[in-house]
């Protein structure tokens, strides 16, 4: 029970954050115009980016592991 309240607490804290911060700001890609989005779709993308990338690394890190344990 205490963890369902620690995450609907959180839960609750991001869609208070989410809410503040829908206004519009300019991402200026490497090529093209720059595209008009939401803030908090912008942070929500980086956010989802940051945890795929480290996700890979884990995974990679992990397999390298587990093959350097069976060339012994």
């Amino acid at each position: 029970m205490k963890i369902f309240i620690v995450n609907l607490v959180i839960f609750l804290l991001l869609v208070i954050f989410g809410s503040q911060n829908i206004g519009l700001v300019n991402v200026y890609w490497v090529f093209g115009p720059p595209v008009t989005m939401p803030l908090i779709a912008v942070i929500g993308v980086g956010f989802a980016a940051g945890v795929l990338f480290a996700m890979f690394f884990m995974i990679r890190r992990a397999l390298n592991k587990n093959k350097s344990q069976f060339d012994r």
